[in-house]
């Protein structure tokens, strides 16, 4: 159980990380270094994915390591679009 509650930590770090290297992020007023970002991004994804294969099934880690990125990259962007709002 813990494992897979720092597997979701480390997988929403990693896919914000790698949100915030794209060009229209909405996060920040100046996009941080693009390589730090994706490197980071990456590798934390892929310590989440890997620790998800070795708590559950294949399957299922597969699975829950998707659906999280989905929610990241749909929910991060609408909130930082909502927020900057109410901040302007």
């Amino acid at each position: 159980m813990m494992t897979t509650g720092i597997a979701m930590v480390l997988g929403a770090g990693g896919a914000v990380l790698l949100y915030m290297a794209s060009p229209a992020q909405q996060l920040c007023t100046r996009r941080p270094a693009f390589r730090g970002c994706v490197v980071s991004g990456c590798v934390m994804l892929s310590i989440s994915l890997l620790v998800l294969l070795a708590t559950q099934g294949s399957g299922t880690a597969v699975f829950e390591f998707l659906t999280l990125l989905m929610s990241v990259w749909s929910l991060v962007p609408l909130a930082a679009a909502v927020w900057r709002k109410k901040v302007s």
